[in-house]
């Protein structure tokens, strides 16, 4: 549109109006000036014009595209159930398309009923650019797209390949504030619990956090890490019970073994929550003076001043 006001001579904003046969300019111009951007080759985005009209009218700007939310657990609904974070991720980036006038639409790569290239040529045929890839299922995933048709964008580390552009929250300084913290709450002999899997999930993040804090303590009340090798809490119980932790910070809860209904209410340190447990009959289970942390995926700490471990 720049190089069409250059050649006639006249603003922008006079291009527009005469490409939109604005009232306010005479016909003979408006044809003169179409003519013209025509001889130049120009062609107006559809997309773009549906948009600024709505901005120019005050409304909310329509679904003018589609982002494609990818998925690829073993079934459909799948990605929705190993952690509550997951929706959220979904949540917040399909409100946040809709506020820029795009329609965030889930799509199961897995789908036994399209295959790989059948689904790779549903977005080509549905003009679909965007694509953001929901945390797989597995560390080290894959996603056989056709690359060269989209601008991807992945959530988390587990995707392995292709290399695209990723959005990770940052789990290393999350852990870091959530141990800090539980530390101004006056506990002196914090552990740190995961499953091996989640450790992998986030490159290890978490712990490293643990151990730079770990650093800072005096060497009687450095507790080594409990790294489990299945979902299950194995060997949790002797972890617990040979380095009797006052708290532990744990990145799943069905590895701390706590169920939601034996909990006293929490207090809320960023995105963790500080619970006191109930004595009861699981095997890890603390006593009642002791205290836990359930870490999420997205942790997001408090700010302000951090208290010295080293007290």
């Amino acid at each position: 549109m720049e190089e069409v006001a250059r050649a006639a001579g006249v603003s922008r904003s006079t291009v527009s109006r005469a490409l939109s046969n604005h009232p306010r300019l005479p016909a003979e111009r408006c044809v003169a000036i179409q003519s013209l951007a025509a001889a130049m080759g120009y062609r107006r985005n559809a997309m773009v014009s549906a948009l600024m009209a709505d901005l120019k009218s005050h409304r909310r700007p329509r679904t003018v595209n589609t982002v494609a939310y990818v998925t690829a657990h073993p079934t459909r609904e799948g990605w929705r159930q190993p952690n509550p974070s997951f929706i959220e991720y979904y949540e917040g980036a399909r409100d946040r398309a809709a506020e820029q006038g795009y329609l965030l639409e889930t799509f199961w790569i897995q789908d036994p009923a399209l295959g790989v290239e059948r689904f790779n040529k549903m977005l080509h045929t549905r003009h679909i650019r965007g694509v953001l890839i929901a945390p797989m299922p597995e560390p080290n995933g894959t996603v056989p797209l056709c690359w060269g048709h989209h601008v991807a964008i992945a959530i988390g580390h587990t995707l392995l390949e292709p290399a695209v552009s990723r959005v990770v929250p940052n789990f290393y300084q999350g852990n870091l504030v959530t141990l800090e913290h539980l530390h101004a709450q006056g506990a002196r002999r914090i552990g740190f619990a995961t499953d091996a899997k989640t450790h992998e999930r986030v490159q290890l993040s978490w712990l490293a956090a643990y151990l730079v804090f770990q650093q800072r303590l005096p060497a009687s009340r450095r507790l080594p890490p409990f790294i489990c090798p299945d979902a299950e809490g194995t060997g949790m119980a002797e972890w617990m019970h040979a380095h009797r932790p006052d708290a532990v910070v744990g990145t799943q809860n069905q590895i701390l073994g706590w169920d939601q209904s034996d909990r006293h209410p929490c207090e809320h340190a960023g995105r963790a929550h500080l619970c006191q447990p109930q004595h009861g009959a699981t095997p890890w289970r603390p006593p009642r003076d002791q205290s836990a942390i359930a870490t999420g995926w997205g942790d997001r700490g408090r700010s302000g001043d951090r208290p010295d471990p080293s007290k």
